[in-house]
């Protein structure tokens, strides 16, 4: 049974996937790249009878992404019922998808993992189509086509980019939510948490737990999303692991290095320019305080580092 952790994590894979300028090359991700809004996705919907109006490669395509998305996952017959689609669907349209859900009263102000996230343009009709991949008290995460990497909503970028908006964001018009089955929704949390407790030098990031490490450093604050989990390991990535004690569904105050020239900021092993350099710091870098002394600041939970409070802001 597939479910909408499965539907996500195909949908992220097709991460940086350019349209075309010519109907050639459409499984490639970047090659024959171009502005005409020839996909895979149409092509694969188009060879299905009756699943749209109209042939629709060559045309806008942001809801034939979230369509493809769903064709793939969960089967035609499943994803036509998902997404409310009569045959020979209008969805193609986002107005329509729109119209879809609403009709069967399932359109809504708040997200859930695995809804169609709507967007309107300044006089209110439809733009724009995505899926969401995950949600906090801020933010929507969403998974789109036809977009770009942009802080704004997109209608007609060229790719498929992982994007995040204000929940209040004046643009969301709202979320349309498949009448999922209790199998689907089975397994679909992909945690959102934030690196804490390290010290300024960052939380190492694994191969696997307790593997090699793959060089990377994340730094206090940093948001990562726990895919599983293996007794006090996190995957946070493909082949990123990082130790779960470091890790807060509550994101720490942080701090930022400023001010710093031609050398970098000494981090010492006492508050005081008497103590021994043990690292260093440089414009920009984030950091946890946990404590202040005489103009010093505490960079570590366990250890000694500190570094003066004048360059942190």
């Amino acid at each position: 049974m597939a479910t909408i952790k499965d539907l996500i994590t195909l949908a992220k894979n097709e991460k940086g996937y350019l349209e075309k300028k010519t109907n050639e090359y459409l499984d490639y991700k970047t090659k024959n790249a171009g502005y005409n809004n020839y996909t895979k996705y149409a092509r694969d919907l188009d060879n299905i009878k009756d699943f749209y109006n109209g042939k629709k490669n060559g045309y806008s395509w942001c809801s034939v992404f979230v369509a493809w998305c769903f064709v793939k996952t969960f089967g035609t017959k499943r994803a036509k019922e998902l997404l409310n689609y009569p045959p020979k669907s209008l969805g193609a349209g986002v107005g329509y998808a729109k119209k879809y859900f609403v009709n069967k009263h399932q359109y809504f102000n708040s997200p859930q993992i695995g809804d169609c996230i709507f967007f309107k343009n300044d006089k209110g009709g439809m733009q724009h189509i995505g899926l969401v991949y995950n949600f906090d008290n801020t933010y929507v995460y969403t998974i789109e086509g036809n977009t770009n990497s942009t802080a704004e909503v997109v209608a007609n970028g060229g790719s498929v980019c992982t994007k995040k908006y204000k929940l209040n964001y004046k643009y969301i018009d709202g979320y349309g939510r498949p009448l999922w089955s209790k199998e689907e929704k089975d397994q679909t949390e992909f945690v959102i948490k934030y690196v804490y407790n390290v010290d300024d030098e960052g939380l190492v990031v694994h191969e696997q737990p307790a593997g090699k490490d793959t060089g990377e450093l994340l730094k206090a604050g940093t948001q990562v999303e726990v895919y599983e989990t293996q007794g006090s390991w996190s995957r946070i990535g493909d082949n990123k692991w990082v130790y779960s004690a470091y890790l807060s569904k509550t994101k720490p105050k942080t701090k930022t290095v400023t001010n710093v020239k031609n050398q970098p900021l000494n981090v010492r092993n006492k508050p005081s320019t008497k103590g021994k350099v043990v690292g260093g710091l440089y414009n920009g870098n984030v950091v946890q305080v946990y404590k202040t002394k005489n103009g010093w600041s505490k960079l570590s939970k366990d250890e000694e580092r500190w570094c003066a409070s004048s360059y942190l802001k």
